[in-house]
Protein backbone atom coordinates (compact mmCIF):
# COMPACT_ATOMS: atom_id res chain seq x y z
CA UNK A 1 0.00 0.00 0.00
CA UNK A 2 2.85 2.34 0.83
CA UNK A 3 4.20 1.96 -2.66
CA UNK A 4 0.96 2.92 -4.34
CA UNK A 5 0.33 5.86 -2.02
CA UNK A 6 3.71 7.46 -2.68
CA UNK A 7 4.25 6.63 -6.33
CA UNK A 8 0.96 7.75 -7.85
CA UNK A 9 1.50 11.48 -7.15
CA UNK A 10 4.99 11.00 -8.58
CA UNK A 11 3.56 9.67 -11.84
CA UNK A 12 0.98 12.45 -12.02
CA UNK A 13 3.69 15.10 -11.80
CA UNK A 14 5.61 13.61 -14.67
CA UNK A 15 2.53 13.12 -16.81
CA UNK A 16 2.08 16.84 -16.46
CA UNK A 17 5.59 17.19 -17.82
CA UNK A 18 4.61 15.02 -20.79
CA UNK A 19 7.10 12.22 -20.09
CA UNK A 20 6.74 8.88 -21.81
CA UNK A 21 5.56 5.97 -19.71
CA UNK A 22 7.76 3.59 -21.70
CA UNK A 23 10.85 4.94 -19.89
CA UNK A 24 9.58 3.65 -16.52
CA UNK A 25 11.11 0.50 -15.09
CA UNK A 26 10.81 -2.01 -12.28
CA UNK A 27 13.61 -4.19 -10.91
CA UNK A 28 14.28 -6.31 -7.83
CA UNK A 29 17.20 -6.58 -5.45
CA UNK A 30 18.65 -8.50 -2.52
CA UNK A 31 20.86 -6.76 0.01
CA UNK A 32 23.86 -8.48 1.59
CA UNK A 33 23.01 -11.87 3.08
CA UNK A 34 19.29 -11.15 3.33
CA UNK A 35 17.00 -13.71 1.74
CA UNK A 36 14.12 -11.26 1.30
CA UNK A 37 13.58 -9.72 -2.13
CA UNK A 38 12.68 -6.06 -2.57
CA UNK A 39 11.05 -4.43 -5.58
CA UNK A 40 11.83 -0.96 -6.89
CA UNK A 41 9.58 1.00 -9.23
CA UNK A 42 11.10 3.93 -11.15
CA UNK A 43 8.33 5.92 -12.86
CA UNK A 44 10.87 7.95 -14.82
CA UNK A 45 14.51 7.48 -15.86
CA UNK A 46 16.83 8.05 -12.91
CA UNK A 47 20.03 6.58 -11.51
CA UNK A 48 19.96 3.18 -9.79
CA UNK A 49 20.92 4.81 -6.49
CA UNK A 50 18.05 7.26 -6.79
CA UNK A 51 15.72 4.33 -7.48
CA UNK A 52 16.95 2.50 -4.41
CA UNK A 53 16.26 5.62 -2.35
CA UNK A 54 17.46 6.97 0.97
CA UNK A 55 16.87 3.67 2.79
CA UNK A 56 19.78 2.06 0.92
CA UNK A 57 22.16 4.99 1.43
CA UNK A 58 21.30 5.13 5.13
CA UNK A 59 22.22 1.44 5.49
CA UNK A 60 25.65 2.08 3.99
CA UNK A 61 28.35 3.10 6.44
CA UNK A 62 30.49 6.15 5.78
CA UNK A 63 33.59 4.06 5.09
CA UNK A 64 31.77 1.71 2.71
CA UNK A 65 30.67 1.85 -0.90
CA UNK A 66 27.97 -0.12 -2.65
CA UNK A 67 28.68 -2.96 -5.06
CA UNK A 68 25.64 -3.49 -7.30
CA UNK A 69 25.74 -6.66 -9.42
CA UNK A 70 23.45 -7.60 -12.30
CA UNK A 71 22.71 -11.28 -11.74
CA UNK A 72 21.32 -11.67 -15.25
CA UNK A 73 24.48 -10.27 -16.85
CA UNK A 74 27.42 -12.34 -15.60
CA UNK A 75 27.12 -10.68 -12.16
CA UNK A 76 28.60 -7.55 -13.73
CA UNK A 77 29.00 -4.57 -11.41
CA UNK A 78 27.27 -1.31 -12.31
CA UNK A 79 28.05 2.16 -10.96
CA UNK A 80 25.57 3.75 -8.57
CA UNK A 81 24.87 6.39 -11.26
CA UNK A 82 23.95 3.69 -13.81
CA UNK A 83 20.67 4.74 -15.54
CA UNK A 84 17.84 2.66 -14.09
CA UNK A 85 16.00 2.27 -17.41
CA UNK A 86 18.98 0.35 -18.87
CA UNK A 87 18.25 -2.52 -16.46
CA UNK A 88 15.92 -5.19 -17.86
CA UNK A 89 12.40 -5.08 -16.45
CA UNK A 90 12.14 -7.42 -13.48
CA UNK A 91 15.90 -8.02 -13.39
CA UNK A 92 17.45 -9.04 -10.05
CA UNK A 93 20.31 -7.04 -8.56
CA UNK A 94 22.60 -8.27 -5.78
CA UNK A 95 23.85 -5.48 -3.52
CA UNK A 96 26.96 -5.81 -1.34
CA UNK A 97 29.31 -3.38 0.36
CA UNK A 98 33.10 -3.09 0.36
CA UNK A 99 35.45 -0.78 2.22
CA UNK A 100 36.24 2.52 0.56
CA UNK A 101 39.79 3.47 -0.31
CA UNK A 102 41.40 6.88 -0.54
CA UNK A 103 41.21 6.62 -4.30
CA UNK A 104 37.46 6.07 -4.33
CA UNK A 105 35.94 9.17 -5.92
CA UNK A 106 32.56 10.72 -5.20
CA UNK A 107 30.19 10.52 -8.14
CA UNK A 108 28.39 13.47 -9.69
CA UNK A 109 24.91 12.75 -11.01
CA UNK A 110 25.00 12.53 -14.82
CA UNK A 111 22.26 13.82 -17.05
CA UNK A 112 19.78 11.06 -17.94
CA UNK A 113 19.01 10.46 -21.63
CA UNK A 114 16.52 8.26 -23.52
CA UNK A 115 17.39 4.56 -23.56
CA UNK A 116 18.22 4.43 -27.27
CA UNK A 117 21.11 6.87 -26.81
CA UNK A 118 23.09 4.46 -24.60
CA UNK A 119 25.38 1.51 -25.16
CA UNK A 120 26.59 -0.86 -22.43
CA UNK A 121 29.61 -3.17 -22.40
CA UNK A 122 31.62 -5.29 -19.96
CA UNK A 123 35.24 -4.87 -18.85
CA UNK A 124 37.12 -7.51 -16.85
CA UNK A 125 38.64 -6.40 -13.57
CA UNK A 126 41.70 -8.59 -14.32
CA UNK A 127 44.11 -6.89 -16.71
CA UNK A 128 45.41 -8.53 -19.87
CA UNK A 129 48.69 -8.06 -21.73
CA UNK A 130 51.13 -5.80 -19.81
CA UNK A 131 48.32 -4.91 -17.39
CA UNK A 132 47.94 -7.98 -15.18
CA UNK A 133 50.17 -6.52 -12.44
CA UNK A 134 48.85 -2.96 -12.70
CA UNK A 135 46.22 -1.43 -10.43
CA UNK A 136 43.43 -0.61 -12.85
CA UNK A 137 40.65 0.12 -10.36
CA UNK A 138 40.58 2.90 -7.78
CA UNK A 139 39.23 0.42 -5.27
CA UNK A 140 41.19 -2.86 -5.56
CA UNK A 141 38.53 -4.64 -3.51
CA UNK A 142 36.24 -4.61 -6.56
CA UNK A 143 38.63 -6.89 -8.43
CA UNK A 144 37.22 -10.12 -7.01
CA UNK A 145 33.59 -9.23 -7.75
CA UNK A 146 33.61 -9.88 -11.48
CA UNK A 147 33.45 -7.69 -14.59
CA UNK A 148 32.31 -4.07 -14.66
CA UNK A 149 29.29 -3.05 -16.69
CA UNK A 150 30.00 0.39 -18.20
CA UNK A 151 27.60 2.62 -20.09
CA UNK A 152 28.36 5.22 -22.73
CA UNK A 153 26.48 7.72 -24.86
CA UNK A 154 26.45 7.26 -28.62
CA UNK A 155 28.77 9.81 -30.19
CA UNK A 156 31.16 10.08 -27.24
CA UNK A 157 34.64 8.61 -26.97
CA UNK A 158 35.51 5.59 -24.88
CA UNK A 159 37.79 7.72 -22.70
CA UNK A 160 34.85 9.93 -21.75
CA UNK A 161 32.69 6.94 -20.78
CA UNK A 162 35.45 5.44 -18.62
CA UNK A 163 36.10 8.78 -16.92
CA UNK A 164 32.44 9.29 -16.09
CA UNK A 165 32.22 5.73 -14.74
CA UNK A 166 34.58 6.80 -11.96
CA UNK A 167 35.91 3.37 -10.97
CA UNK A 168 39.05 3.25 -13.12
CA UNK A 169 42.53 4.56 -12.41
CA UNK A 170 43.85 7.40 -14.55
CA UNK A 171 46.14 5.06 -16.51
CA UNK A 172 43.08 3.44 -18.13
CA UNK A 173 42.18 6.73 -19.83
CA UNK A 174 45.59 7.17 -21.47
CA UNK A 175 46.69 6.40 -25.00
CA UNK A 176 48.72 3.41 -23.81
CA UNK A 177 45.51 1.63 -22.78
CA UNK A 178 43.44 -0.55 -25.14
CA UNK A 179 40.39 -2.74 -24.76
CA UNK A 180 40.64 -6.17 -26.39
CA UNK A 181 37.67 -8.46 -27.03
CA UNK A 182 37.54 -12.27 -27.42
CA UNK A 183 38.36 -11.96 -31.14
CA UNK A 184 41.53 -10.01 -30.28
CA UNK A 185 40.09 -6.77 -31.73
CA UNK A 186 41.74 -3.69 -30.20
CA UNK A 187 39.68 -0.65 -29.22
CA UNK A 188 41.55 2.60 -28.48
CA UNK A 189 40.31 4.99 -25.80
CA UNK A 190 39.90 7.76 -28.38
CA UNK A 191 37.42 5.69 -30.44
CA UNK A 192 33.67 6.18 -30.23
CA UNK A 193 31.60 3.83 -28.08
CA UNK A 194 28.84 3.35 -30.67
CA UNK A 195 30.00 -0.14 -31.77
CA UNK A 196 30.79 -1.47 -28.27
CA UNK A 197 27.23 -2.36 -27.23
CA UNK A 198 26.97 -5.83 -25.69
CA UNK A 199 30.66 -6.68 -26.06
CA UNK A 200 33.07 -7.99 -23.38
CA UNK A 201 36.61 -6.60 -23.11
CA UNK A 202 39.86 -6.91 -21.20
CA UNK A 203 42.23 -4.01 -20.51
CA UNK A 204 45.71 -4.19 -22.06
CA UNK A 205 48.59 -1.72 -22.00
CA UNK A 206 51.00 -0.75 -24.75
CA UNK A 207 54.63 -0.89 -23.61
CA UNK A 208 55.75 1.51 -26.31
CA UNK A 209 54.13 4.45 -24.51
CA UNK A 210 56.26 6.03 -21.79
CA UNK A 211 54.98 5.49 -18.29
CA UNK A 212 54.43 8.98 -16.91
CA UNK A 213 54.39 11.39 -19.81
CA UNK A 214 54.11 11.72 -23.54
CA UNK A 215 57.65 12.79 -24.22
CA UNK A 216 57.25 16.54 -23.98
CA UNK A 217 57.01 16.83 -20.21
CA UNK A 218 53.23 16.85 -20.19
CA UNK A 219 51.15 14.40 -18.24
CA UNK A 220 49.20 11.70 -20.07
CA UNK A 221 46.02 13.01 -18.45
CA UNK A 222 44.65 16.50 -19.02
CA UNK A 223 44.69 18.51 -15.83
CA UNK A 224 47.46 16.65 -13.96
CA UNK A 225 50.22 18.86 -12.61
CA UNK A 226 53.53 17.04 -13.00
CA UNK A 227 55.21 17.44 -9.60
CA UNK A 228 58.95 17.41 -9.04
CA UNK A 229 60.13 14.65 -6.68
CA UNK A 230 61.47 16.44 -3.62
CA UNK A 231 61.99 13.36 -1.48
CA UNK A 232 65.73 13.26 -2.20
CA UNK A 233 68.23 16.00 -1.46
CA UNK A 234 69.86 17.77 -4.39
CA UNK A 235 73.17 18.00 -2.58
CA UNK A 236 74.93 20.74 -0.62
CA UNK A 237 75.41 23.03 -3.59
CA UNK A 238 71.84 22.83 -4.83
CA UNK A 239 68.72 24.15 -3.22
CA UNK A 240 65.07 23.61 -4.05
CA UNK A 241 63.48 27.01 -4.57
CA UNK A 242 59.79 27.79 -4.93
CA UNK A 243 60.43 28.45 -8.62
CA UNK A 244 61.94 24.99 -9.03
CA UNK A 245 59.04 23.38 -7.21
CA UNK A 246 56.46 24.92 -9.50
CA UNK A 247 58.52 24.86 -12.69
CA UNK A 248 56.60 21.89 -14.13
CA UNK A 249 53.49 23.85 -15.11
CA UNK A 250 50.09 22.34 -15.70
CA UNK A 251 49.94 21.22 -19.31
CA UNK A 252 47.61 19.37 -21.65
CA UNK A 253 48.47 16.53 -23.93
CA UNK A 254 48.81 17.83 -27.49
CA UNK A 255 46.04 15.60 -28.78
CA UNK A 256 43.66 16.69 -26.03
CA UNK A 257 44.37 20.38 -26.51
CA UNK A 258 43.70 19.90 -30.19
CA UNK A 259 40.36 18.38 -29.23
CA UNK A 260 39.45 21.53 -27.30
CA UNK A 261 40.32 23.75 -30.22
CA UNK A 262 38.42 21.47 -32.58
CA UNK A 263 35.26 21.40 -30.47
CA UNK A 264 35.04 25.14 -29.93
CA UNK A 265 36.17 26.06 -33.42
CA UNK A 266 33.24 24.28 -35.00
CA UNK A 267 31.03 27.06 -36.32
CA UNK A 268 27.76 25.85 -34.83
CA UNK A 269 29.31 25.57 -31.33
CA UNK A 270 30.97 28.96 -31.65
CA UNK A 271 27.74 30.54 -32.86
CA UNK A 272 25.87 29.02 -29.93
CA UNK A 273 28.40 30.48 -27.47
CA UNK A 274 28.22 33.89 -29.16
CA UNK A 275 24.43 33.84 -28.87
CA UNK A 276 24.69 32.88 -25.20
CA UNK A 277 27.23 35.69 -24.80
CA UNK A 278 24.47 38.21 -25.51
CA UNK A 279 23.15 37.39 -22.03
CA UNK A 280 26.56 38.03 -20.43
CA UNK A 281 27.25 41.50 -19.08
CA UNK A 282 30.00 43.57 -17.52
CA UNK A 283 29.10 44.46 -13.92
CA UNK A 284 30.26 47.95 -12.87
CA UNK A 285 30.22 48.53 -9.09
CA UNK A 286 30.40 52.26 -8.40
CA UNK A 287 33.00 52.78 -11.13
CA UNK A 288 35.64 51.25 -8.85
CA UNK A 289 35.12 47.50 -9.14
CA UNK A 290 34.22 45.52 -12.22
CA UNK A 291 33.18 41.94 -12.75
CA UNK A 292 31.01 39.82 -15.00
CA UNK A 293 27.47 38.52 -14.68
CA UNK A 294 24.76 36.96 -16.80
CA UNK A 295 20.99 37.06 -17.04
CA UNK A 296 19.71 34.06 -15.12
CA UNK A 297 16.01 34.53 -15.89
CA UNK A 298 13.70 37.49 -16.62
CA UNK A 299 15.43 40.61 -15.21
CA UNK A 300 17.64 38.84 -12.65
CA UNK A 301 21.41 38.70 -13.05
CA UNK A 302 23.74 36.19 -11.37
CA UNK A 303 27.26 37.25 -10.40
CA UNK A 304 29.74 36.87 -7.51
CA UNK A 305 29.03 38.29 -4.07
CA UNK A 306 32.65 39.26 -3.46
CA UNK A 307 32.24 42.14 -5.91
CA UNK A 308 30.22 43.97 -3.26
CA UNK A 309 31.22 45.33 0.12
CA UNK A 310 30.49 43.13 3.17
CA UNK A 311 28.04 40.86 1.32
CA UNK A 312 27.15 38.71 4.34
CA UNK A 313 26.58 41.48 6.86
CA UNK A 314 22.83 40.94 6.70
CA UNK A 315 20.31 38.68 5.02
CA UNK A 316 19.07 41.45 2.71
CA UNK A 317 21.86 43.74 1.60
CA UNK A 318 21.33 47.31 0.45
CA UNK A 319 23.87 48.35 -2.18
CA UNK A 320 25.70 51.50 -1.09
CA UNK A 321 26.87 52.42 -4.61
CA UNK A 322 25.38 52.45 -8.07
CA UNK A 323 25.67 49.10 -9.82
CA UNK A 324 25.03 48.87 -13.53
CA UNK A 325 25.16 46.00 -16.02
CA UNK A 326 26.59 46.70 -19.46
CA UNK A 327 25.51 44.38 -22.28
CA UNK A 328 26.83 43.77 -25.78
CA UNK A 329 30.28 45.18 -24.99
CA UNK A 330 32.01 43.17 -27.72
CA UNK A 331 33.90 45.91 -29.57
CA UNK A 332 36.49 48.38 -28.21
CA UNK A 333 34.59 51.33 -29.69
CA UNK A 334 31.45 50.40 -27.79
CA UNK A 335 29.28 49.82 -30.82
CA UNK A 336 25.82 48.58 -29.87
CA UNK A 337 26.34 48.68 -26.09
CA UNK A 338 23.40 49.22 -23.75
CA UNK A 339 23.26 49.37 -19.95
CA UNK A 340 20.78 49.03 -17.10
CA UNK A 341 21.00 49.75 -13.38
CA UNK A 342 20.49 47.20 -10.64
CA UNK A 343 18.00 47.87 -7.88
CA UNK A 344 19.45 48.78 -4.49
CA UNK A 345 18.63 45.51 -2.76
CA UNK A 346 20.33 42.22 -3.52
CA UNK A 347 17.75 39.47 -3.99
CA UNK A 348 20.07 36.81 -2.51
CA UNK A 349 23.75 36.35 -1.76
CA UNK A 350 26.29 34.06 -0.12
CA UNK A 351 29.98 34.60 0.33
CA UNK A 352 32.85 32.60 1.78
CA UNK A 353 36.26 33.23 0.18
CA UNK A 354 37.82 30.00 1.46
CA UNK A 355 37.98 27.40 -1.39
CA UNK A 356 38.42 24.60 1.15
CA UNK A 357 34.91 25.23 2.53
CA UNK A 358 31.61 24.29 0.94
CA UNK A 359 30.08 27.79 1.24
CA UNK A 360 29.18 29.53 -2.01
CA UNK A 361 30.02 32.92 -3.51
CA UNK A 362 27.11 34.35 -5.47
CA UNK A 363 24.75 37.32 -5.62
CA UNK A 364 21.53 37.81 -7.54
CA UNK A 365 20.71 41.32 -8.76
CA UNK A 366 17.31 42.57 -9.86
CA UNK A 367 17.60 44.93 -12.82
CA UNK A 368 15.49 48.09 -12.90
CA UNK A 369 13.89 48.00 -16.35
CA UNK A 370 13.04 51.71 -16.11
CA UNK A 371 16.75 52.59 -16.30
CA UNK A 372 17.44 50.74 -19.55
CA UNK A 373 19.54 52.95 -21.89
CA UNK A 374 18.73 53.27 -24.72
CA UNK A 375 15.16 52.50 -23.74
CA UNK A 376 14.28 50.81 -27.02
CA UNK A 377 16.43 47.80 -26.19
CA UNK A 378 15.28 44.53 -24.64
CA UNK A 379 17.06 42.35 -22.16
CA UNK A 380 18.53 39.16 -23.66
CA UNK A 381 17.05 35.81 -22.57
CA UNK A 382 18.19 34.16 -19.35
CA UNK A 383 20.64 31.26 -19.41
CA UNK A 384 18.81 29.21 -16.79
CA UNK A 385 16.98 27.48 -19.66
CA UNK A 386 20.42 26.32 -20.86
CA UNK A 387 21.35 24.65 -17.57
CA UNK A 388 23.53 21.54 -17.74
CA UNK A 389 25.00 19.18 -15.11
CA UNK A 390 28.62 19.51 -14.02
CA UNK A 391 30.78 17.35 -16.31
CA UNK A 392 33.41 15.09 -14.70
CA UNK A 393 36.03 16.05 -17.23
CA UNK A 394 36.41 17.34 -20.77
CA UNK A 395 36.13 20.65 -22.54
CA UNK A 396 34.74 23.82 -21.03
CA UNK A 397 34.55 27.45 -22.08
CA UNK A 398 34.25 30.73 -20.17
CA UNK A 399 32.57 33.86 -21.53
CA UNK A 400 33.25 37.09 -19.68
CA UNK A 401 34.90 40.50 -19.39
CA UNK A 402 38.40 39.97 -17.94
CA UNK A 403 40.03 43.22 -16.91
CA UNK A 404 36.75 45.03 -17.55
CA UNK A 405 37.46 44.86 -21.27
CA UNK A 406 35.48 43.61 -24.22
CA UNK A 407 33.79 40.24 -24.00
CA UNK A 408 36.10 37.26 -24.51
CA UNK A 409 35.85 33.49 -24.81
CA UNK A 410 38.40 31.14 -23.26
CA UNK A 411 38.13 27.43 -24.14
CA UNK A 412 39.94 25.23 -21.64
CA UNK A 413 39.86 21.83 -19.92
CA UNK A 414 38.36 20.71 -16.62
CA UNK A 415 40.86 19.43 -14.05
CA UNK A 416 39.28 16.26 -12.58
CA UNK A 417 39.18 15.92 -8.81
CA UNK A 418 41.57 12.97 -8.74
CA UNK A 419 44.16 14.92 -10.71
CA UNK A 420 44.31 17.71 -8.11
CA UNK A 421 45.81 15.49 -5.42
CA UNK A 422 49.46 15.88 -6.41
CA UNK A 423 49.14 19.67 -6.53
CA UNK A 424 47.30 19.82 -3.20
CA UNK A 425 49.92 17.71 -1.42
CA UNK A 426 52.87 19.75 -2.72
CA UNK A 427 51.32 23.18 -2.08
CA UNK A 428 49.66 22.05 1.16
CA UNK A 429 46.26 23.39 0.17
CA UNK A 430 42.81 21.85 0.12
CA UNK A 431 40.23 22.41 -2.61
CA UNK A 432 36.63 21.53 -1.80
CA UNK A 433 35.28 18.66 -3.90
CA UNK A 434 32.17 20.66 -4.82
CA UNK A 435 34.24 23.13 -6.84
CA UNK A 436 34.92 22.72 -10.56
CA UNK A 437 38.56 23.46 -11.38
CA UNK A 438 40.28 24.39 -14.64
CA UNK A 439 43.15 26.46 -16.02
CA UNK A 440 42.14 29.76 -17.61
CA UNK A 441 43.58 33.13 -18.57
CA UNK A 442 40.48 34.83 -17.11
CA UNK A 443 41.57 36.74 -14.01
CA UNK A 444 40.48 40.08 -12.50
CA UNK A 445 37.19 41.38 -13.84
CA UNK A 446 35.98 37.97 -14.97
CA UNK A 447 34.43 36.90 -11.65
CA UNK A 448 30.82 35.94 -12.34
CA UNK A 449 31.41 34.60 -15.85
CA UNK A 450 29.23 31.68 -16.93
CA UNK A 451 31.08 28.40 -17.53
CA UNK A 452 29.80 26.27 -20.43
CA UNK A 453 30.29 22.62 -21.32
CA UNK A 454 31.09 21.28 -24.79
CA UNK A 455 27.38 21.29 -25.66
CA UNK A 456 26.88 24.97 -24.84
CA UNK A 457 25.10 24.33 -21.52
CA UNK A 458 25.93 26.56 -18.56
CA UNK A 459 26.91 24.60 -15.45
CA UNK A 460 29.04 26.91 -13.34
CA UNK A 461 29.82 30.41 -12.07
CA UNK A 462 33.50 31.37 -12.48
CA UNK A 463 34.54 32.69 -9.09
CA UNK A 464 38.26 32.99 -8.34
CA UNK A 465 41.72 31.52 -8.69
CA UNK A 466 43.96 29.63 -6.29
CA UNK A 467 47.42 31.17 -5.98
CA UNK A 468 50.66 30.01 -4.41
CA UNK A 469 52.52 32.82 -2.67
CA UNK A 470 56.32 32.93 -2.32
CA UNK A 471 58.58 35.69 -0.94
CA UNK A 472 59.48 36.60 -4.53
CA UNK A 473 56.23 36.29 -6.43
CA UNK A 474 52.91 34.48 -6.66
CA UNK A 475 51.71 31.78 -9.04
CA UNK A 476 48.26 31.20 -10.44
CA UNK A 477 47.80 27.47 -9.83
CA UNK A 478 44.28 27.00 -11.14
CA UNK A 479 40.86 28.63 -11.18
CA UNK A 480 37.50 27.38 -9.99
CA UNK A 481 33.73 27.75 -10.36
CA UNK A 482 30.75 26.99 -8.15
CA UNK A 483 28.20 24.70 -9.77
CA UNK A 484 24.99 26.35 -10.91
CA UNK A 485 23.12 23.45 -9.35
CA UNK A 486 24.42 24.29 -5.84
CA UNK A 487 23.66 27.98 -6.34
CA UNK A 488 20.10 27.31 -7.48
CA UNK A 489 19.46 24.98 -4.55
CA UNK A 490 20.61 27.69 -2.13
CA UNK A 491 18.60 30.40 -3.92
CA UNK A 492 15.34 28.43 -3.98
CA UNK A 493 15.80 27.39 -0.36
CA UNK A 494 16.17 31.07 0.61
CA UNK A 495 13.05 32.02 -1.36
CA UNK A 496 11.06 29.32 0.42
CA UNK A 497 12.33 30.47 3.82
CA UNK A 498 11.42 34.09 3.02
CA UNK A 499 8.00 33.15 1.62
CA UNK A 500 8.75 34.82 -1.74
CA UNK A 501 5.96 32.98 -3.56
CA UNK A 502 5.85 35.21 -6.63
CA UNK A 503 9.57 34.96 -7.39
CA UNK A 504 9.53 31.26 -6.51
CA UNK A 505 6.78 30.74 -9.07
CA UNK A 506 8.84 32.51 -11.75
CA UNK A 507 11.80 30.23 -11.11
CA UNK A 508 9.62 27.10 -11.21
CA UNK A 509 8.06 28.17 -14.49
CA UNK A 510 11.49 28.54 -16.11
CA UNK A 511 12.81 25.13 -14.95
CA UNK A 512 9.54 23.21 -15.39
CA UNK A 513 10.68 21.48 -18.58
CA UNK A 514 13.98 20.33 -17.05
CA UNK A 515 12.94 17.17 -15.22
CA UNK A 516 16.05 16.78 -13.07
CA UNK A 517 16.30 20.46 -12.11
CA UNK A 518 12.58 20.72 -11.36
CA UNK A 519 12.76 17.63 -9.15
CA UNK A 520 15.89 18.89 -7.37
CA UNK A 521 14.51 22.33 -6.59
CA UNK A 522 10.80 21.84 -6.06
CA UNK A 523 9.95 18.28 -5.13
CA UNK A 524 9.39 17.75 -1.42
CA UNK A 525 12.07 15.70 0.32
CA UNK A 526 10.62 12.56 1.96
CA UNK A 527 10.65 12.66 5.75
CA UNK A 528 11.97 9.90 7.96
CA UNK A 529 8.41 9.08 9.10
CA UNK A 530 7.11 8.34 5.61
CA UNK A 531 6.87 4.69 4.55
CA UNK A 532 9.55 3.51 2.14
CA UNK A 533 7.93 3.13 -1.32
CA UNK A 534 10.34 0.57 -2.76
CA UNK A 535 9.82 -2.29 -0.32
CA UNK A 536 7.09 -4.91 -0.59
Amino acid sequence: MAQKKNQEPLKDKFKALDLQEKESNCFKYQYGQERSIHEVYCPIPCTVLEGLGETMTSQTKQNEELVIKRQGLKNAMIATHFPSHLIDKGEMLKILTVSKTEETAAKTRPQIHPKEKYVTFLIDTEGGKNASSKQLLKNPKLKKHGPLCVYGLRGEKLREALTRDGRFMAIVMTEKCKLVDKDNVNILTRQLVDRLDGRHFQITLDRKKTEGNNGDGCSENPGIIPVQDTSQSNGPDEENTDDDLLKPQMCLKNEEFGKIRQSFSEVFRLQDLINSGKSVCKVDVGGAVCGTGFVLFHNYVLTNAHLFENPCAQSKMQLSVKVKCIFNYVHPTGGDVFEINAKKELIDHQHNPDPSKRALDYAILELDLKTLKPNNRKLPPGLLCKYGPVPHTGETCLVGHPGGGVQRLDPTWIIPRDNRKSMESVLMIKVNNDLVTYDTCFFHGSSGSPVFDAFGRVFGLHTAGITYETPKTSYNVMEYAHSLEDILESFVRRLKEDGSEELLGQVEEVVRNDVFLHQLLFWPRPSDDEPVPMQI
